[in-house]
């Protein structure tokens, strides 16, 4: 199969290549349920789902009622080909399953170390303390000449001079495991994996293709360093000299500093390899499942020091390795290359990225492409998004959203995004990229200068990696690192290269860094001696192994030498980078915001390239080092055609236009026989914009969010109206079990109510009594409204003009050890999974109305308005211009809103597109005389309808589907539309169960929504 047949197939099938997602499994399992979803993954287009426990879960994780719903998703996977792959543990970091690893056993815990300041009089040590010290006091508040005490049960009888202190170093536990404790690592291994190969063993590497393990981690951000009593013997072993006699020396700039702590961080980055990642790899291994996840805190120096060491020594550990990347925003590309890099070296063919966590509900599929495609330019292949939530009940819809799932109101479109995905890595999988630079990854230098009292010149190595890494990504030299322990077993000297597995570079950098490990030194002077081409971009390592050294230096002198923080080390780093593939701009200058990946396969090229500026149009010439005619394929349509270029001997040149965030994909055919692509489609040039009203068509019911009430108990006053989540975190405070009755208003200007129907949603109607107006009313379920916990009440025989009143009675209560894990009160790892018996949360009112608010709206970022004043429903348009819908009534509505109009068309032409403008609104569906003529997610937004007008009138109708959104928030945060969103979002001025408040918090008790509309005129191009 040729590579266009590739393309075209991809977009039918490729269920390899489709996203997996995160299948948040937060609630009681249905068996039905599973299967149900499933099949709504395999409309939506996806390609499989981990089985993923997460907060909200009320089955017994791994219990028998959980491996049922194990199996409906297995089996429905056999009919669907949606692939089932496992998750290993009850929400994150993986390790503890659900506490059972770690419950009773304290050898098993997390542990760290601290150092305090003791008054010696009558003090005695702890079965925990590891040393303790006398040090002399500095004037800025540290400490120098430090003497151990021998033995510390004398220290109770010293007397410290007034300018000394005696400082103990003891380690404290926590509630994850212990990962450089391999016993602990077996364990876990034995109540996780060993219950899953019992249970569903005989589908692994068949139906399961693998499991997913979540950022595992030694340590974590805080003044204190990873500890294990494993660690000390290892340490000892390894370094020839006992820790304890050299603590101080991790937390200050004191003795023989730089080498300790190259030593500590090389020595518990070997050991969390050996106890933790090997021995899951092995087992995944011998299983016949493919191990894939990533590890804690990979994006920097400074968090892979505080966390894991190292990231990319764990990448060799993975059949898939993988990384996070979240938020509605691009990343720091030392992220992806890292992983990329490891994955190219050995011949690990995919790799995965759990990515659009937190980006918040209004994400577009035009945004999922932008944060999906800058991955794909710098090595990822294989989407795990984040997430697919069972369940929208309670706090699970703040779950680090969005939810990409069923009850999106664009879920039946969805289908369209991941077709694009898998036609476009359908390329991005074949063969191997171009990359014949190496860059030695300075994770040594973090080591030897890292001290978690001050991260300075730590800071500044990410700096001036960041800063080296963007230099060459400019110039489209593609690149790997080279992490110095894989450096140390898989890299050899041959024919001037540096070969790391399959991987081939003709120039090496060393980064800006101060110490090198002495492998990496003599691997680099044999390189150098060998005739290969060295260069030093920044200050030249002062350090081997942690020890002064002037063998760099000697080094160096040797060497090429490039400053990339000033223009001419710039210009000098481009021209020993020597680029084959050139994408100049305005002037001849590198088109820096654009990246490009260059790939061989066979005898074929694949060119893949991504303007990541979100403003700026880029106007490129395209220089490919290859002979040949460019096809252009397009993702969204399976479309290609012949690219217009010029060809100039072993190269050819093809002129782009990159609009803002957009993405181009070439493929230059390299055989005897080569595909015949048609011309270029030319787009019409004569545009009709169609201003004036819209009729107004809303396909799904309007929306009134109530998030504010008064509530009271059985016998008590009603409280001031207050946010919702603000009640709950009075009732869990108080912890009184008893009936609660919550009270809302709303106001309604709508003279005559017949013929409108009115609905109030809720969750579990079933536990609650309602009054209306002071009436009691009936709570008949009429249904879901979007998700299966939402429910539908018909509220239209209460409805009246002016205010109405809604009284919610329902019983309140909480168990004690659940209310002191909120509150913080207890140990043990119900804190990551408990969340109240009893959710109180938002109603919503839906139906025929409008809504408008009282002191109108005002601009806010990021595409959103503050809605001033009090709301109130009113009396619909018939029409509206369709560019503004908030103002238009619409402020809280999620579904689908139809605009229609008729026009004359005297004369139609075959070629003749809709051009819709930048719409606000996740997709877009444009129907001509009643015929469906396409849906556009992403720009330039243009649908055929040549096809379908015919002479004279012609109905149009556009029918816009947003997200959630606008319902469920966050709706008052102060600062709007956020880009990164999580659960502490969503929070009022009561903070978070009394562990901490927010008197200064960023809740505004105005509402914040996005916009939806047109945002234009649409446009009829023929």
């Amino acid at each position: 199969m040729d590579l266009i047949e590739r393309f075209e197939d991809a977009g039918r099938d490729g269920r390899d290549l489709r996203p997996l997602t995160f299948w948040s499994w937060n609630d009681r399992l249905e068996p039905e349920e599973i299967r149900r979803q499933v099949r709504e993954m395999a409309k939506g287009g996806l390609g499989g789902h981990f089985m993923h426990a997460r907060l909200g879960l009320t089955t017994p994780y791994l219990g028998p009622d959980w491996m049922a719903a194990v199996h409906a998703a297995v089996e429905e996977g056999r009919h669907t080909g949606i692939a089932p792959w496992l998750y290993d543990e009850d929400c994150w970091p993986s390790g503890v399953c659900s506490g059972r690893v770690t419950n009773g056993r304290e050898p098993f815990r997390d542990k760290h170390v601290v150092f305090e300041e003791i008054e010696p009089a009558g003090w005695e040590p702890s079965e925990r303390t590891v040393a303790v010290y006398v040090a002399k006091r500095e004037a800025k508040g540290g400490f120098a000449q430090f003497r151990r005490f021998a033995d510390p049960h004398l220290v109770c009888h010293v007397k410290p001079k007034p300018d000394e202190a005696v400082l103990h170093f003891v380690y404290r536990t926590g509630d994850y495991v212990d990962v450089l404790c391999r016993d602990a690592t077996e364990e876990f291994l034995k109540r996780t994996h060993e219950v899953y190969r019992e249970s569903v063993g005989r589908e692994f590497g068949r139906l399961i293709p693998g499991i997913f393990t979540d950022e595992p981690c030694y340590g974590w951000r805080g003044p204190h360093v990873p500890w294990s009593p494993e660690l000390v013997r290892f340490f000892q072993r390894a370094c020839g000299y006992d820790l304890a006699d050299h603590l101080p020396e991790l937390f200050f700039p004191v003795g023989n500093w730089r080498k300790v702590r190259f030593d500590f961080y090389e020595s518990a980055t070997r050991l969390f390899l050996l106890a933790w990642t090997l021995p899951v790899y092995q087992w995944c291994g011998r299983n016949g499942l493919a191990l894939t996840g990533h590890m804690m805190a990979e994006d920097t120096l400074k968090s892979q020091v505080e966390f894991i060491g190292a990231a990319m020594p764990h990448y060799e550990y993975m059949h898939i390795p993988g990384i996070d990347h979240l938020g509605r925003r691009l990343g720091s590309p030392v992220l992806v290359k890292q992983v990329s890099s490891v994955a190219a070296q050995l011949g690990r063919r995919r790799v995965l990225s759990e990515m659009f966590g937190c980006a918040g509900w209004n994400t577009s599929f035009d945004d999922l492409r932008w944060i999906a495609e800058w991955q794909f330019v710098l090595g990822v292949n294989l989407v795990c998004q984040h997430l697919s939530l069972f369940t929208l009940r309670g706090c699970r819809k703040r779950d680090y959203p969005p939810s990409l799932h069923y009850h999106q109101p664009w879920w039946s479109h969805y289908f369209l995004f991941n077709d694009y995905v898998s036609r476009l890595l359908a390329m991005l999988t074949q063969g191997e990229a171009v990359a014949d630079v190496l860059i030695v990854h300075p994770i040594s230098s973090a080591w030897a200068d890292f001290s978690p009292l001050d991260s300075r010149a730590v800071d500044e190595l990410d700096k001036r990696l960041r800063a080296l890494v963007d230099a060459v990504l400019a110039t489209h030299a593609d690149f790997h690192f080279g992490d110095e322990l894989i450096l140390e077993r898989h890299a050899s000297i041959a024919k001037g290269e540096v070969r790391v597995g399959q991987g081939r570079y003709r120039l090496v950098i060393v980064p800006d860094a101060t110490n090198l490990r002495r492998s990496t030194v003599r691997l680099l002077t044999r390189f150098n001696r060998s005739g290969g081409r060295l260069l030093f971009a920044g200050r030249v390592p002062e350090y081997v192994d942690g020890e002064a050294s002037d063998e760099v230096a000697r080094l160096a002198k040797r060497c090429l030498r490039a400053d990339p923080s000033k223009a001419r080390g710039r210009a000098a780093l481009r021209r020993a980078l020597d680029p084959k593939l050139e994408v100049l701009a305005a002037g001849g200058k590198d088109a820096s915001s654009v990246l490009a990946q260059w790939r061989r396969a066979g005898k074929d090229h694949v060119f893949f390239l991504l303007n990541t500026d979100v403003n700026r149009t880029v106007k490129a010439r395209i220089r490919l080092p290859v002979g040949g005619a460019p096809i252009r394929l397009d993702p969204e349509t399976g479309a290609w055609w012949q690219a217009k270029a010029r060809r100039q001997g072993r190269r050819t040149t093809v002129l782009h236009t990159f609009e803002p965030r957009q993405s181009l994909l070439l493929v230059v055919p390299g055989g005897k026989k080569k595909p015949k692509a048609p011309a270029e489609p030319i787009p019409p040039r004569r545009g009709r914009a169609l201003g004036g009203a819209w009729r107004i068509w809303r396909r799904d019911p309007n929306v009134l969010v109530l998030d504010k009430a008064a509530w009271r108990s059985d016998e008590g006053e009603y409280s001031e109206p207050m946010y919702i989540l603000d009640i709950e975190q009075d009732l869990v405070r108080r912890g009184v079990d008893e009936p609660i009755v919550l009270r809302f208003e709303f106001d309604c200007a709508i003279r005559d109510l017949k013929g409108q129907r009115f609905e109030l949603v809720l969750e579990q109607p079933e536990r609650n009594e309602m009054w209306f107006g002071g009436m009691r009313a009936p709570l008949n379920d009429a249904g879901p409204w979007w998700d299966s916990a939402l429910r539908r009440i018909d509220v239209t025989p209460f409805i009246r003009r002016g205010t109405n009143v809604i009284e919610l009675r329902r019983p309140w209560a909480i168990n004690p050890q659940t209310r002191a894990a909120l509150m913080g009160q207890a140990a043990g790892w119900e804190k990551r999974t408990a969340y109240p018996q009893v959710e109180l949360e938002a109603v919503y009112l839906v139906g025929d109305f409008g809504v408008r608010f009282t002191g109108g709206t005002n601009r806010a970022p990021r595409g959103s308005r503050w809605l001033r004043g009090r709301a109130k429903l009113v009396k619909e348009s018939a029409t509206a211009a369709g560019t503004d819908l908030v103002r238009g009534g619409y402020p809280f509505f999620v579904g689908r809103m139809t605009l229609e109009r008729e026009i004359i068309v005297p004369r139609p032409k075959p070629g003749a597109v809709l051009r819709l403008p930048a719409f606000a609104a996740t997709a877009a569906s444009v129907a001509v005389n009643g015929q469906e003529a396409g849906t556009v997610w992403k720009p330039p937004y243009t649908v055929p309808v040549g096809a379908l007008l015919v002479p004279g009138r012609n109905h149009i109708a556009v029918t816009l589907t947003t997200s959630l959104r606008n319902a469920l928030g966050p709706l008052h945060h102060a600062d709007g539309e956020l880009y990164s969103v999580n659960p502490s979002s969503f929070l009022g001025m009561k903070g978070w169960y009394g562990r901490f408040t927010s008197p200064g918090a960023p809740y505004r008790d105005a509402y914040n929504v996005v916009d939806f509309g047109l945002g234009g005129n649409v446009v009829l191009c023929m």
